[in-house]
Order: structure tokens, then sequence, then C-alpha cells
């Protein structure tokens, strides 16, 4: 009812709901970890076991990826969390380096990287947020396939690629140069799992950049992700002023609608976009 009507949980649910979501973003969903973590009732181990997941798609990629594009497989999926650690989410051929003892890449384009990141999208690693060229409607049919964003299909894998402080950081609810990347990709896991297109826009000149888009109720919906202390709303406001659209954050607040219009919900609430 509160995400529904956009009103204020009761803050001592709100409090457990935030912990529990926090422990969420550490572990993840991946069995093995879900099973260790509830098991054992503690983070100790779980890196241990992430890493064995990681070396699990390292053995898939030498199995079934054609050897021509292997290495590139492993140098994306090894770039997407320094990229979703950077200023700009924005995916980056030349951040993407070969592993340790391989040969330079000869090319930085999409054509030569294509085939690997399709890989990792359909083998289930991945997702893949394209960029829209403008925010009129339909957005849907705005889609730049050539400049997109590159997340983990599972925020405890993304965690563990972080040093051990990141883990400290979510779950005592620290501020950390790293956590908005990690919230980011938890709602964009969040509106994957509800079949919802991940989109984004950003633009140059003046500066505005929205984290997700989508189509709400026939209304362009400008959303943003935010974590800790982070609670800049100008893009948004841009947004709702120039193309009428609506605005959105998620981050770790309670529910509340501010001057402007903009809804703000809980991270946890991105699982419920139905009843939003």
């Amino acid at each position: 009812r509160s995400i529904s009507e956009c009103i204020e949980i009761d803050q001592s649910l709100f409090e457990s709901f935030s912990d529990l979501y926090r422990r969420y973003l550490v572990v993840g969903g991946m069995p093995a970890a879900v099973s260790h973590f509830s098991t054992r009732k503690s983070f100790s181990g779980l890196r241990e076991i992430f890493n064995e997941i990681v070396d699990g798609y390292g053995d898939d990629i030498s199995k079934y990826a054609k050897p021509e594009v292997r290495v590139r497989i492993n140098a994306c999926l090894s770039a997407i969390p320094t990229i979703l650690a950077s200023e700009n989410h924005k995916f980056k051929y030349v951040s993407v380096t070969p592993p340790e003892g391989e040969e330079p890449f000869r090319q930085t384009g999409f054509a030569f990287f294509a085939p690997a990141l399709d890989w990792l999208s359909m083998a289930n690693i991945s997702l893949t947020c394209y960029n829209v060229t403008s925010l009129e409607k339909p957005v849907e049919e705005r889609s730049n396939v050539g400049s997109f964003k590159l997340y983990m299909l599972d925020t405890g894998v993304l965690v563990s690629r972080y040093n051990d402080s990141v883990l400290r950081d979510i779950v005592l609810d620290n501020d950390g140069i790293n956590l908005g990347a990690v919230a980011e990709n938890a709602v964009a896991m969040a509106f994957a799992v509800q079949h919802r297109p991940l989109m984004y826009y950003s633009k140059d000149n003046p500066r505005m950049e929205v984290d997700f888009v989508m189509t709400l109720n026939g209304r362009t919906c400008c959303i943003n992700v935010r974590y800790g202390s982070n609670r800049n709303c100008r893009s948004l406001n841009t947004a709702m002023s120039s193309f009428g659209a609506d605005g959105m954050m998620f981050e770790t607040r309670n529910i509340f609608v501010d001057e402007k219009g903009v809804r703000h919900y809980p991270l946890f609430a991105s699982s419920f976009m139905d009843s939003i």
C-alpha cells in the first residue's frame, strides 16, 4: 500500500527491509551463495564461492564460445565492474583490455566486441541497458544499440569483484565510491526480472544523465538511482520540465514526493514496479 500510494513506510519496517536489502546486495541470488549465507549467517567465505562462480564462467567460455572470441569475452566480463565504478557508467571499449599474457587488442570498436557482448548476454551473465537518443515518446523506438551500459546479472558477483571495504560499506550502510554502481546494478536486475526494457538517457551541453528510462502508464518516466548522501535531482527536474516526463528516484530514504514532483522510493521498491 505504501508503495502503490507513494506514502511513507512505517519506520521500523523500513529499517528492517533496508537491512535485509543490503544483505541481498552482498549475497545476491546465486544458489551457492544464498545457501552459504543462510546456513552460516555470515559473509565470511562468500568471496571464495564467488571466485568459483566466476571461474565457472571461464570454464563455460572455454567450452562453448568460439575460440576466436574467447579472449574478448573474458576481457569484457572483467571490465564491467571497473567501468561501473567510474564516473560515467557507459561501456567504453578502450577500457577493455585482454587478460595478462595475451596480446593487446588491435581493434576497439563495436563490431569487434559485439560477438563477445552478445555471448555474455545470451549466457545470462550480463544485462545491457541501451542509450535512447531522445525522451520524446515512444522512447522504446529511440534506442542507440552502439551506446550502452553493461551490468552483471547478479549483485553478489559484482560486489565480490571489488575489495572487502565495499562489502563492509554496504552492510554498515556507509557511503562508498562503488556503492552507487552496486545499487544501480541491483535496480537494473529488478527491472529485467520484471521484463522491463533497460534504457537510459544522457547528453552533454548542458550535462544531463538519467540512469533509466521507461514507459509507465503511457507516460515517459525518468529514473535515477542514488546511494547515501548523493541526492542530486537536477537531471530529473530538467526532464520533467523540458519533456513533460515523470521523475522517480530510488535511494536509501523512505518514500516521499518532493516539491518538484519527483517521487522518491527506497531501493528495494524497484522490485515492485507493478505497484508503482
